[in-house]
């Protein structure tokens, strides 16, 4: 139960992440969706924590989409507002 807890918490971090930099260039779902081919559900899902299911090779795509490496993405540590 305590692993489930800790996935949770990671992916709402993450969602929060990511919607914040997403939000920081002033882009759309659909900006996502067309620059990384993703679908703006899928994109949807990732930025509300909900995708339990997340494959490296999708958060690659967002990591480079947005400039970071993948380290980068998952290092919570440099932003502490989440």
């Amino acid at each position: 139960m305590g692993n489930e807890n800790e996935l949770y918490t990671l992916l709402k971090q993450l969602g929060v992440r990511l919607r914040k930099l997403r939000q920081g260039r002033d882009e759309k779902l659909s900006t996502v969706h067309y620059e990384t081919g993703l679908s703006i559900g899928i994109i949807s899902e990732i930025e509300n924590g909900k995708h339990p299911q997340l494959r490296m090779e999708v958060l690659s795509v967002l990591a480079a989409h947005y400039g970071l490496s993948l380290t980068e993405l998952l290092n919570f540590n440099d932003d502490p507002s989440i």
